[in-house]
């Protein structure tokens, strides 16, 4: 009786009580709340991508005014495939720095710069090749990349694409996700700032792509080279790569590069795909609906990367600590997906009456796929803690499969109905899986060092 009055005493200490309808919102539990090392550094982290999301959204609300669905379409298109290159080339690095970052200690310098110019390396090669070959899989492109210039940009904004995502992580590794807030706010300021300077010069696809990368160049600088000394004192940046370092944590950054690769790759692909079987103009609306989502997933990423890196400190993974991140999880996502249910027309009619016709019942889709990503997202993080390889692949690659072949099939009958069904359901299943994973792993017998306390 003893051990359980004091159990249920830990999870009154806080904004975290289970069942969500019984959270003590007094002054004192609130500011224990935020007083907590996981909902701080998960505040910051959804507040640092929140503002930048927000900003981006004005920033694409703006542009739709101005520009015809179809310059639009292209242009979130070809930013697709560079998210996709910085999650490809990014090859598992950026995990493996929360994860070993902290106890790095004399190896810290060596392993940030050697993940900077493995990362940059492949990069660069990747968008090289994908320029070479896009005859084969990108002819909708091709009237892009007939400049010079916008073939030069591209390769070097795949290179700042892949850096901020690492320095983000660093940040995370160090808990000090605060300074992403700070690169976050400078970029997204930057990039709407700036867009009626390009709107005087230009109405071109070129202009909406040089903001979004020259925006990320600015806050990627300030990062590296007035934040990042802040946490890591020692830091000055130069290429090399120490293959020793390489060799320690090659396993982990394998097993999880392939597993983020199979996470992100959907929505990162659909677009290419729509560009060329439905036309830029339908992408234009699937572009905007999605980037919506992508907002909305932010709150399970940053609460459940936020839950990893408590671990990892604490060495330990702590049932207490993820029954508190999943409330909060459904506490802010269900009121959040409700509003998008009801308000979709009026939300994206601010993009233009196009698009709100158009988008209206794709983004009551694709919403609804939030919170079973969450769930999935929150089983990865254990896996991850956990070093597990081969259950953390064969989830992942069910959820790339199912997602991007459900979508396809469905959008050869019903268009962007279709891929939005498709999307939904493979998220549903997937989910409903994993739920059944997390919850052995919750009741399972606790000396097995998985979850303690």
């Amino acid at each position: 009786m003893a051990d359980k009055k004091k159990f249920s005493e830990r999870l009154a200490s806080g904004f975290h009580n289970l069942p969500i309808s019984k959270v003590d919102f007094s002054k004192k539990s609130l500011k224990r709340h935020f007083e907590l090392p996981l909902f701080k550094n998960a505040y910051h982290l959804i507040f640092g991508t929140g503002i930048y999301s927000a900003l981006g959204f004005i920033f694409w609300i703006i542009a739709a005014r101005f520009y015809d669905p179809a310059t639009v379409g292209i242009t979130s298109a070809i930013l697709s495939v560079l998210n996709l290159f910085a999650i490809v080339a990014e090859l598992g690095l950026g995990i493996a720095l929360i994860r070993f970052l902290p106890d790095a200690g004399k190896d810290e310098n060596s392993l940030i710069n050697t993940c900077f110019t493995v990362s940059s390396l492949c990069s660069v090669l990747l968008a090289i090749v994908f320029i070479l070959g896009l005859p084969v899989w990108g002819p909708a492109f091709i009237p892009l990349f007939v400049s010079p210039v916008f073939s030069f940009l591209f390769i070097a904004f795949s290179i700042i694409f892949t850096l901020l995502p690492l320095l983000w992580n660093i940040f995370l590794g160090k808990r000090m996700p605060k300074f992403s807030v700070y690169v976050n706010t400078l970029s997204g300021a930057i990039k709407l700032g700036l867009l009626f300077v390009i709107l005087s010069v230009t109405h071109s696809a070129l202009g909406l792509f040089f903001l979004s990368g020259f925006s990320l160049f600015i806050g990627l600088f300030m990062g590296i080279y007035i934040l990042l000394p802040k946490v890591t004192p020692s830091f000055r940046l130069f290429p090399m790569i120490d293959t020793g370092l390489l060799r320690n944590i090659r396993d982990y950054a394998t097993i999880n590069y392939i597993s983020r690769l199979l996470l992100q790759m959907t929505p990162l692909i659909l677009p290419s795909m729509i560009v060329n079987m439905l036309g830029s103009e339908m992408n234009a609306y699937f572009a905007v609906s999605m980037t919506i989502v992508a907002i909305v997933t932010v709150i399970p990423s940053s609460l459940f990367n936020s839950l990893l890196a408590e671990s990892t400190h604490e060495e330990t993974f702590n049932k207490v600590n993820m029954k508190r991140a999943l409330s909060l999880m459904f506490a802010l996502l269900i009121p959040v997906t409700i509003v998008f249910m009801v308000l979709p027309h009026l939300i994206l009619s601010l993009f233009g009456q196009t698009y709100a016709d158009q988008g209206t019942p794709l983004l009551r889709i694709l919403i609804l796929s939030v919170i079973p990503w969450g769930i999935l997202y929150l089983f990865i993080v254990v896996e991850r803690f956990r070093k597990t390889s081969y259950r953390l692949l064969y989830v992942t690659s069910a959820y790339a499969g199912l997602s991007l072949g459900l979508s396809y099939l469905m959008m050869l009958k019903w268009g962007l109905i279709g891929l939005g069904l498709g999307y939904l359901t493979a998220q549903v299943l997937v989910a409903s899986v994993v739920v059944l994973f997390l919850w052995k792993m919750v009741n399972q017998d606790q000396s097995q060092n998985l979850i303690l306390r």
